[in-house]
């Protein structure tokens, strides 16, 4: 089980890699926009209601957001690293 634990925390740590750069409460945000954009698959205006923030809000953010992972965002595998390693994180 601890070399489970250990994998898991391996690959959310390289998932999530990109996020690391940037201040708490930065990080923060653009987590949730990330976990919610890709929970909506892809759609802003979904995003934007379960965020409770403007569409425009979510498209600027999701800008930044393709900046810091780039190609990632576009690979379904890598995608999915994402998905889980946000999945695993409080809310």
């Amino acid at each position: 089980y601890g070399d489970f634990k250990l994998a898991v925390a391996e690959v959310t740590a390289d998932a999530l890699a990109p996020l690391q750069g940037l201040s708490p409460g930065r990080r923060e945000i653009l987590a949730a926009t990330l976990r919610v954009w890709l929970a909506a698959q892809g759609d802003r205006l979904a995003a934007a209601a379960e965020l409770e923030v403007h569409p425009q809000t979510v498209s600027y953010r999701m800008s930044r957001l393709e900046d810091l992972f780039g190609p990632a965002l576009r690979d379904p595998r890598r995608r999915l690293a994402i998905q889980l390693a946000l999945a695993g994180r409080p809310r």
